[in-house]
């Protein structure tokens, strides 16, 4: 829920509830505000008109923070996905615009048309104009992400451009310079890092991925 809550303005965030059960349903509730009034809400914060297009969508989404990645496999097969061996912490999935391999890599868990996860515990790194590694804020790569995933999902664009359009990463890029926390390289990392060790954690990954591939989750 806090990843959720950083995309939008301090201010702001008493519009933004969740509801109960396993996963807190997003909702936004403007009380007794005139549409004109919400309009302008949304105008001068892109986090919260970001949550707004998401929550008003027809689509069903689900985004969460975690080191397993519970998807299918292009062929709908179920597949886990552990976050100590990606390579930026993220796993962006939908049933319509094509990935950045431009197919279908993975597809969304349970019933969603959009299914996005990020690393609980992994930390990235992007370049000031020195050069330098600096760390990059956990809220912009949500931003980037979840707006590229609502494109594809919602508006059905594929992640790389056609025919002189953009693609959902472009679209998602310029959603986050209009936003006021952007990063100083929207949509791009430098480095990704897991604190996490396989050696570790291999038993509790092989019980996960064994219940998954045999009968599933409910979600």
């Amino acid at each position: 829920m806090s990843d959720i809550q950083s995309l939008v303005s301090q201010t702001n965030r008493q519009y933004i509830k969740f509801g109960g059960g396993t996963f807190g349903m997003l909702s936004l509730d403007f009380g007794e505000l005139s549409q004109k009034e919400i309009n302008a809400l949304l105008s001068g914060d892109e986090g919260l008109k970001l949550l707004y297009d998401v929550a008003t969508a027809s689509e069903k989404y689900l985004y969460e923070a975690s080191e397993t990645a519970l998807v299918r496999k292009e062929s709908g097969a179920r597949f886990m996905i552990s976050m100590i061996f990606d390579s930026n912490g993220v796993v962006d999935t939908s049933l319509n615009g094509k990935d950045s391999n431009g197919g279908y890599t993975f597809k969304p868990g349970g019933s969603y048309d959009g299914h996005l996860i990020i690393s609980s515990e992994g930390s990235c790194q992007e370049v000031d104009a020195n050069g330098s590694l600096i760390s990059k804020s956990r809220s912009s790569m949500v931003f980037h992400e979840l707006a590229e995933n609502y494109e594809r999902t919602t508006n059905g664009i594929d992640y790389h451009g056609q025919n002189g359009q953009p693609g959902a990463h472009d679209i998602a890029v310029s959603r986050e310079n209009r936003w006021s926390n952007r990063s100083l390289i929207p949509g791009g990392i430098a480095t990704y890092n897991n604190p996490n060790n396989y050696r570790n954690r291999y038993m509790i990954l092989n019980i996960i991925k064994s219940q998954y591939d045999s009968t599933g989750f409910n979600f």
